[in-house]
């Protein structure tokens, strides 16, 4: 019999594989609280021993970054997972909601027939009604704004006929520092390489 037979027959039977039968499992589950305990337990040692020794605490490779606890490749491959678990959770959600008859935005019941509330089917048609795919409205809006000498982005009186107030300036600066670290971090992820452009 091999290992993952071993395994099922246990597990059919009700019992905990790791421990040879030793225990009773839940259903659903594929160990005894003991076994998991000591598994989550060795686990943690683990951890803890790679963290002191300076080596990844997923797969006890060396780092390429001290900032971070786990290498490049398995921060990488998390970050991919992950990606696909939350669109994948998200898909599993809306087409809930829509079996259940709820409303895929805020959760309450939806217009029958319809994936959305009254109310929220208002906020998504108004909002398709303001949609300006040329830009042009809003093109004439900035230039309105800075014949009146008014910050284009939040309305204050601007100074010398500048487009924007020091304060908005100033938030705009430190935005392009934080996006610009954060895509420096992202290159070192995808091992130097960048995004090729649409």
């Amino acid at each position: 019999m091999s290992s993952q037979q071993n395994i099922e027959y246990y597990l059919s039977h009700g019992r905990c594989p790791r421990c040879g039968g030793k225990n009773r499992v839940e259903p659903g589950a594929k160990m005894c609280d003991d076994c998991r305990n000591r598994r989550n337990e060795l686990r943690r040692l683990k951890r803890s021993q790679r963290r002191a020794k300076g080596l990844c605490t997923v797969c006890g490779g060396p780092l390429d970054d001290e900032r971070y606890a786990t290498c490049g490749k398995c921060r990488k491959k998390h970050h991919k997972k992950r990606g696909k678990a939350d669109a994948i959770s998200r898909k599993i959600w809306y087409d809930k909601q829509r079996e259940e008859g709820r409303c895929v935005s805020c959760g309450g019941w939806a217009v029958p027939g319809r994936a959305r509330c009254r109310a929220c089917q208002d906020r998504n048609n108004r909002w398709h009604k303001r949609y300006d795919p040329t830009g042009e409205k809003k093109r004439e809006e900035r230039r309105k704004l800075i014949e009146e000498g008014r910050c284009i982005d939040c309305r204050r009186p601007t100074q010398d006929g500048r487009k924007r107030c020091d304060r908005c300036v100033a938030m705009r600066r430190e935005s392009t520092r934080k996006y610009d670290i954060m895509q420096r971090i992202r290159r070192e992820l995808n091992g130097g390489k960048q995004k090729p452009k649409a």
